[in-house]
């Protein structure tokens, strides 16, 4: 071999040596989150509420003022919850209507 290739070689596996150093270090971020989102109830990650508004946002999941839920308790422990045009009690929606002023419960 040429000592005109020895430079280049050198070069050449250091930037195979970094490139598989981040590849290596990429695959094992996917695996740990692969592994986490794969146990998700198990680690109870269902049940973690998201306030970041730049993460939200991201997402498509960012709620201005005139989209944020609204919420009126009822007898018996359940919501009447009105989010985005529909009108949804415990886990069902019930209706599809602007949003209401209030909430009455009459014997």
């Amino acid at each position: 071999m040429s000592t005109a290739w020895m430079p280049r070689r050198r070069v050449l596996l250091a930037l195979h040596r970094w490139l598989g150093a981040a590849a290596a270090l990429f695959l094992v971020v996917l695996s740990v989150t692969g592994l986490a989102l794969n146990h998700t109830e198990r680690l109870r990650l269902d049940h973690i509420r998201l306030h970041h508004p730049w993460l939200l946002a991201r997402y498509g999941m960012a709620l201005d003022a005139a989209e944020a839920p609204v919420a009126w308790p009822l007898p018996g422990g359940a919501h009447l919850i009105h989010f985005r045009g529909q009108l949804i009690v415990g886990d069902r929606a019930i209706a599809a209507t602007d949003r209401p002023v209030g909430l009455v419960t009459t014997p």
